[in-house]
């Protein structure tokens, strides 16, 4: 059996770069795949019809769906279609964030802008969770992953929508986690040291050097290993993965000292 087989896992922000790489993992390790994503129209459609394709091809089903995790009726949908697809929803991964397109001091920060990174970044990750849970709770496992970023904890200036938005994705990782404990979820983050090597990612920065860079595979292997976690053996940590060549990763979490550059395997 692999790792994954007869589980289910709905990740978000799914049609390319971190988000891709990690479906695919999860369709590879044998979990039926229902993958989200905003801009599912057009060449998004195109994306989410060929990831469909790559997983089914993996010999795990998946689907994919329309919906923008900001809005609360959209999350409702895809949970729904999840559930109707495939009876239960084992992983969540919360993957889809923006990374805004602008370089402002706070002073200089459009407002909708910063409405539009926390109301994607942070309140997204609430509402899947939220969503998801009841089902979780009713099968007393699960396991959330929460994507963030190194922003969380070094956040650079004129950037600090982004940084605040991940910062509470981490607060609210670590806060959920406690939670949910009795009831067997576990309750992860999952961020890269740095830049991931990704055609956003390529393009926002195009000068920078991209041999230090984080792969998305080498972020999706992790997010492997934390699906398969449950409460009692790994939860409310974030686990900070480096760039490409090594297998270990930095781990702290709530209440707990940090641990500096562990192995998990």
């Amino acid at each position: 059996m692999r790792s994954l087989d007869g589980r289910c896992a709905l990740v978000t922000g799914a049609s390319q770069g971190i988000g891709r790489a990690i479906a695919i993992a999860l369709g590879r390790a044998g979990a039926d795949v229902v993958a989200a994503a905003r801009g599912a129209s057009g060449d998004g459609h195109r994306a989410l019809s060929s990831l469909e394709a790559e997983i089914r091809a993996l010999g795990a089903r998946a689907v994919g769906l329309k919906g923008d995790v900001s809005r609360e009726g959209d999350v409702e949908t895809i949970v729904d279609r999840a559930l109707a697809e495939f009876g239960r929803i084992d992983v969540l991964v919360n993957n889809a964030a923006v990374y805004p397109d602008y370089h402002a001091p706070l002073a200089d920060l459009p407002i909708a802008s910063w409405d539009e990174t926390l109301a994607v970044n942070l309140r997204g990750v609430f509402l899947c969770a939220k969503a998801v849970l009841p089902s979780m709770r009713a099968q007393k496992a699960g396991s959330i992953v929460n994507v963030s970023s190194i922003a969380a904890i070094r956040s650079s200036a004129g950037r600090i929508a982004y940084g605040v938005s991940k910062a509470g994705v981490e607060r609210l990782t670590f806060g959920l986690a406690a939670e949910v404990e009795d009831v067997n979820v576990a309750v992860n983050a999952l961020a890269p040291v740095g830049p991931t090597d990704t055609p956003s990612a390529r393009a926002m920065f195009p000068r920078e050097p991209r041999d230090r860079w984080v792969k998305p595979d080498d972020l999706a292997a992790v997010a492997v290993w934390l699906a398969q976690q449950t409460a009692a053996t790994f939860t409310g940590k974030a686990v900070m993965v480096p760039a490409s060549g090594t297998r270990t990763f930095f781990v702290y979490g709530q209440g707990d000292a940090e641990r500096p550059w562990v192995r998990i395997d």
